[in-house]
């Protein structure tokens, strides 16, 4: 009652003056000892607890000194310090994901933020955009750690999320300068990003539920959208993600056919339907090709003709599928009666048609005797078309498989070294080595 009387007279202004005078001088000495002597977190509390105290104390005194009061006490606790809170263990805070204490300072810079000429939204918005450039930076600028980036990039992407949303309430700003900021140090390593997520998703799709639980692989493709999002090079990763789902469906390495459609379905919301055209053609040939099959075992003349050899053949559209070298191989007389005899069925139903056989595709199982017991070899059909020359001779030289399977010198140096000196060996080489060598 009393206060409110004062307050009427010009005696208040006096007062006032005074009050805030003091106030100042107080809170200038205690703000700046309490930054120097304590932890972000510890400072952070100790403005929370003061403001409080302090507006309980003068909440008897006229408004217009209240508000002057609190005005006071903010500048001195907060706007006067904005840069040393956030330079005193603000990347500390998020790296350790401490989400009520970033809380706190996210209210506090809020409440800086009302006073005229503050920006304290605008840097708290800068330097988390900076934390999490320095981050990715980390996470892709180093070549030798490529094989780590997709996984560390998820864990990242996972992370500023929980920051976003939590911490700093989905703020807007916060939230899209910190993306903007990711996308852009994403994409100084160009094409690399875009490659390497291909890869991992490869990784994905070919272990499916025998590594990962439904919740991981829901959460796990999520996450990995929300990367693909980033890349700028969508043609690389497409690129890269045709040709290993290529490898997926023509060597059975997919884990599951359910997964592999969830996949595709989620880029075809990102990106349209021209961009999964493709990769829909794919699985449309696999399955036609199913057909084509059933019909040529149910077809007596065809599949008895080739004996016990059992035979599958991927009918491909070749828009659908990646570019293939054309070959032109030497077949021994097994391999090139069966290839005659599904050419013969094929084109008996579709006469416009034209096959060009790819063989780098190609894989054989060989049934092989060797001298303890009978062996069965998985090996692709390169490999195959050197181990067949071994039911006639027991010795070739490496000029003689050359000019036998008409293999080109590269993808025969790598068929041998695999067969030759890979850790189990199905032919001997001489002289012994890790090389193969023209003169073998």
């Amino acid at each position: 009652r009393l206060l409110t009387m004062f307050a009427s007279t010009k005696m208040n202004t006096s007062l006032e003056q005074s009050i805030l005078i003091a106030t100042t001088d107080y809170f200038r000495v205690k703000s700046l000892e309490n930054l120097q002597d304590n932890d972000i977190v510890t400072y952070l509390r100790y403005v929370e607890r003061q403001m409080s105290l302090e507006l309980g104390r003068i909440s008897s005194l006229h408004s217009s000194t209240r508000r002057a009061l609190s005005v006071v006490l903010e500048k001195n606790l907060l706007v006067n310090h904005l840069s040393s809170i956030l330079a005193k263990g603000f990347d500390q805070l998020c790296d350790e994901t401490r989400i009520e204490d970033l809380k706190l300072l996210h209210r506090l810079f809020r409440v800086a933020d009302l006073h005229d000429g503050c920006e304290a939204c605008s840097m708290l918005r800068d330097s988390f955009g900076e934390y999490v450039r320095e981050k990715v930076d980390q996470i892709v600028s180093n070549p030798e750690r490529d094989d780590a980036m997709v996984p560390n990039l998820l864990d990242f992407v996972e992370k500023r999320k929980v920051l976003c949303e939590e911490a700093f309430g989905n703020d807007e700003a916060i939230a899209d300068f910190s993306k903007q900021a990711m996308e852009r140090q994403i994409n100084k390593r160009q094409n690399k990003p875009a490659e390497y997520v291909a890869k991992h998703i490869d990784q994905i799709l070919k272990a499916g539920n025998k590594k990962y639980s439904e919740d991981e692989l829901t959460s796990t493709l999520d996450k990995l959208i929300v990367l693909f999002r980033c890349i700028q090079g969508k043609d690389i990763f497409e690129a890269f993600y045709e040709r290993d789902l290529a490898k997926r469906l023509l060597f059975d390495r997919s884990a599951s056919l359910d997964l592999e459609n969830n996949m595709i379905s989620r880029l075809k919301v990102e990106c349209g339907a021209s961009f999964t055209r493709k990769l829909e053609g794919m699985f449309k040939d696999v399955d036609l090709s199913a057909d084509i099959m059933h019909s040529f075992r149910e077809n007596r003349r065809s599949a008895g003709a080739l004996g016990d050899i059992e035979l599958k053949v991927n009918v491909l559209t070749t828009s659908f599928w990646p570019s293939m070298a054309k070959e032109e191989l030497k077949l021994p007389r097994e391999l090139n009666y069966c290839q005659e005899t599904f050419t013969t069925f094929y084109l008996e139903s579709h006469k416009s048609r034209v096959l060009r056989w790819q063989y780098g595709s190609g894989s054989c199982v060989l049934s092989a005797r060797f001298p303890r017991r009978r062996h069965l070899l998985s090996v692709s059909l390169y490999q195959s078309l050197i181990l067949l020359l071994f039911n006639k001779v027991e010795t070739l030289t490496y000029k003689e498989i050359l000019a036998a399977t008409g293999l080109s010198e590269s993808e025969l140096k790598r068929a041998l070294l695999s067969l030759a000196c890979g850790r189990h060996r199905v032919i001997l080489k001489q002289p012994k080595g890790k090389v193969v060598d023209e003169d073998d």
